[in-house]
Order: C-alpha cells, then sequence, then structure tokens
C-alpha cells in the first residue's frame, strides 16, 4: 500500500530530504521514495534529490525508471563527478555499456592515476564482452600502482575469458586476498606451489561455490599421477560425489590444527600450479553414482518414462551476488513443457523452491530435487534426463561431468570457463545459449524452443519415441 507523501515546503525541504537519506540508508527504501518524490515537488531543480531517487528505484529493480531520474540528475549537474558515478552503476546494471563506459573514460581523464576509476572502467569493458581492452588497461596499471586482489581478480578474468590461460590463472590466485574469500580451515601447512608431490600428503581445502569444486574435479587425477596422496575436504552436499573419485584417497568433511600434512592447495590453484596453458583439456571428473541413489531416482520418475524428460533450473544460489544476472524465471520455460511428449523436471534445491507453485508451474514442472540430500542424489536424477536446460548453476557442470546433453542458459557477461562461442572446451556434451542484451532471456529461449523441436523431430524420424 503507498504511503501518503508527506507535506513538505521549502522551510522543511532539507529536513525532510535528511531524512529520506536516513530512511535509504536503513533499508527502508519504498518510505525514502515516498519522501523523496514529496521533495522533488517542492524541489525539481535538485540534483541530489533525483540522484537518491535513481538510487532508491535501482534498489528496488525499477532499472529504467532508476536511468530516467539519474538523467535528470545529470541534466541539473552535469560535471559532479558523484552523480555521473553513480549513473553509470545503473547503466551497467541495465545493460547499457557503451554509455557506462563513455562516462567512465571521462571520469578517469580527470583523475588518470585514480585506481578505483581505472578499475570501474575495467568493469564496465568486461561487462560489454571488451575482455581484451580491460585486460591491456590493467596490465598498464602495474606499470605504476601496486595491484590489490581485486584489480588482479578483475584482470584474471579479462584474461581468462580471452585464452590467455598462464597469466590469467596466475592472476587468479589473488583471489585468496579478496575480504568475502573463505576457509573455515585453520591452515598451519605448506602451500603447494608445484613441489614434488611423491609420496606426499597433499589436502584440498574446499572454497568458492559447489559448481567450481564440481569443475575443478577434473584436476586432481594430475596430483595423484605425481605420486600424491590426496586428501579432499568437501562440504556436505558434495561430500558422496568426491568420495565416488578413483583419484581421492579420503574425503573429509573438515580437518583441524592438529592434522599432519605436507602441502594444502585450493582447486581453483590447481591449474595454475600444474602449469595449464590450454592445449590440453583435462574431461570432466568421472563421478560414481551410489545405487541407492539411482533406486530413489527410478522410483520419483517411473510415471514419466515414456515422456522425453528435461531436467531444467532457473536460477542459483541467492547468496550469490551474481545470481540476479544469471538468472530466469520457472515461466519462461513453459513454452518447452507445452511440447508434446516433453516432460519438465526441475533438478533445483534451494529457497527459491517456492517459485514453481507462485508462477503456476508446479505439476507442469515436476520438483524432483528440492529435497535431496546432496549432489549424489541430484546426479541420479540428472541420469534419468533426456536433455538439461540450466542458468549457470553447479547442476550445469554436474550434468555435464556425467556426460548429459546440457544447454546452458547465459547472460550476456556469461563466465570464462563458456567464452563467448556455442560450445565449450571444457564440456564436450555442452551446448551455450548467450544473451544478446542484458537481461533479456526472450530471445535466448526462443533459439532453446527451436533447437528442441528439432531434435525432437529428428528423434521421431530415427524412429524413437518422442
Amino acid at each position: 500500500m503507498t504511503e501518503h507523501s508527506p507535506i513538505i515546503d521549502q522551510t522543511s525541504l532539507q529536513a525532510a530530504f535528511d531524512a529520506a537519506i536516513a530512511q535509504y540508508e536503513a533499508g527502508e527504501t519504498e518510505t525514502a521514495l515516498t519522501q523523496l518524490r514529496a521533495c522533488l515537488a517542492v524541489a525539481p531543480d535538485q540534483a541530489a534529490i533525483w540522484t537518491y531517487l535513481g538510487r532508491g528505484l535501482r534498489r528496488q529493480k525499477q532499472l529504467r525508471a532508476s536511468l530516467a531520474a539519474y538523467r535528470r540528475a545529470v541534466e541539473l549537474a552535469p560535471t559532479e563527478t558523484g552523480i555521473l558515478s553513480d549513473y553509470s552503476f545503473a547503466l551497467c546494471e541495465a545493460g547499457e555499456f557503451a554509455e557506462a563506459i563513455k562516462i567512465r573514460r571521462n571520469l578517469l581523464a580527470q583523475d588518470p592515476g585514480n585506481l578505483r576509476r581505472i578499475s570501474l572502467l575495467a568493469e564496465a569493458l568486461h561487462c560489454d564482452r571488451r575482455q581484451a581492452e580491460a585486460a591491456e588497461l590493467l596490465e598498464k596499471v602495474e606499470e605504476s600502482h601496486v595491484l590489490d586482489a581485486k584489480i588482479y581478480v578483475q584482470r584474471a578474468l579479462a584474461r581468462l575469458v580471452i585464452g590467455d590461460w598462464q597469466r590469467g590463472l596466475a592472476d587468479f590466485e589473488h583471489r585468496v586476498g579478496l575480504k568475502d574469500f573463505k576457509t573455515d580451515d585453520q591452515i598451519r601447512w605448506t602451500r603447494w606451489e608445484g613441489q614434488d608431490l611423491q609420496g606426499k600428503t597433499i589436502v584440498i581445502l574446499n572454497e568458492q561455490g559447489y559448481g567450481d569444486g564440481i569443475f575443478s574435479a577434473r584436476f586432481l587425477p594430475a596430483l595423484k599421477a605425481r605420486g600424491a596422496i590426496v586428501i579432499m575436504v568437501a562440504p556436505a552436499p558434495l561430500l558422496r560425489l568426491y568420495e565416488g573419485l578413483d583419484c581421492v584417497d579420503v574425503v573429509r568433511r573438515k580437518v583441524d590444527q592438529h592434522d599432519q600434512f605436507d602441502f594444502y592447495t585450493y582447486p581453483m590453484s590447481i591449474p595454475h600450479r600444474l602449469g595449464f596453458d590450454g592445449t590440453d583439456f583435462p574431461p570432466p571428473a568421472r563421478f560414481r553414482i551410489p545405487q541407492a541413489c539411482r533406486a530413489k531416482a527410478r522410483s520419483q520418475l517411473a510415471s514419466y518414462r515414456s515422456r522425453f524428460k528435461i531436467g531444467m533450473v532457473w536460477t542459483g544460489s541467492t547468496a550469490n551476488p551474481m545470481n540476479p544476472a544469471r538468472a530466469t524465471t520457472p515461466q519462461d520455460f513453459l513454452p518447452l513443457a507445452e511440447l508434446p511428449g516433453v516432460q519438465m523436471v526441475s533438478l533445483y534445491k534451494g529457497d527459491r523452491i517456492g517459485d514453481l507453485e507462485d508462477s503456476g508451474c508446479a505439476g507442469l514442472i515436476v520438483d524432483a530435487c528440492s529435497k535431496d540430500a546432496d549432489f549424489a542424489d541430484t546426479a541420479a536424477v540428472i541420469e534419468a534426463m533426456d536433455l538439461v536446460v540450466t542458468t549457470d548453476t553447479a547442476v550445469a557442470h554436474l550434468a555435464a561431468s556425467l556426460n548429459k546433453p546440457v544447454w546452458l542458459l547465459l547472460s550476456r557477461q556469461g563466465f570464462w570457463y563458456y567464452g563467448y562461442g556455442d560450445v565449450t572446451p571444457w564440456y564436450p556434451s555442452m551446448r551455450l545459449y548467450h544473451q544478446e542484451v542484458q537481461g533479456d532471456w526472450g530471445p535466448v529461449f526462443d533459439r532453446v524452443l527451436r533447437g528442441l523441436r528439432g531434435d525432437l523431430r529428428a528423434r521421431m524420424d530415427q524412429g524413437a519415441p518422442e
């Protein structure tokens, strides 16, 4: 319910604006917006008020209205650097990268040595798929600045997308210096930097997301081949999957300071220390699925035995700051569910499972995984699918590791594993579908629907049941 606008005049304007700022900072966005609109009714020529209106609307994901508010602010104060910087963030979020890049170039020209402005320009270039420019910009910076971990990781992502594997992976090592890099373990062992592993014990500590863990498991056989005793620390959802890997000697949930290991490393550090240069891509890890999981999946899916089963995921972890750009909705998958002979199956497990019912898709899309114990259960359901269509989540890595056909739905920005083509050398069974316009999933699903119709026709022509 919309609040009534407070009555404000010139004498109370500053106090009302200060109150709106306090409300915004306290997270009371709707109240703040009501107050800001009342302020604008009295003082529509105040750029600062328009700026806060833009911020509030951006927080509510009303991006078009947010940009309109920012443009009014810029019209009133065209040289105010704070407003221009704020505006550039809104432009990036709305996918209007060219204008954001222009603003950030101009801001950098005013202060060429400003490391934050350099970083923000590189970020906009990266979002606009101009990674070579971003990498070049950040390479020059190192000549005159001491770089922090964030800049190194920025440069790593730019280099990795364009296939500059060795330098990109070396830069990526700086991620351990990021403030949000998390490990629960007290590290008292020697970090492995390529030392001889013959007869040595190496513990691989958990890092990053589940998908990164599944992806990086492909490098574990190389450690075993060097004579290492491999100890894997795995979060509970991945524990049973890792227990099925021949290249891992022991899988543990935790380690502590009393354990005796020769070396430690992180999963995503292994390719760098092995000297990966892009000439030979190791195949995905070969995970074994417990028979009990297979029996459970068969029971769940028995009613759909004769249908073409498509596993789907529309969103990843809501804790991932990149998830809003990657996520879509269950409704987007309905055209696939409407095809004759098709049964859509949700492979999602997480706090957004209510989206199925809220969207009216429950039943049309069968929930098969929300109550799974872990990814071993999910793997058994994936094994029973004919196809997996998913956003960029751990399920995509798992399904492709199981050599299941995977159609991966990617935002315009994408991620370095995949590049910008139709396929990726990391996963032979994966087909890539990129957004052309940031946030616009419509054409992506149109291409998926056309591809699926073609595949179903081919199956019928070959005599397979639809």
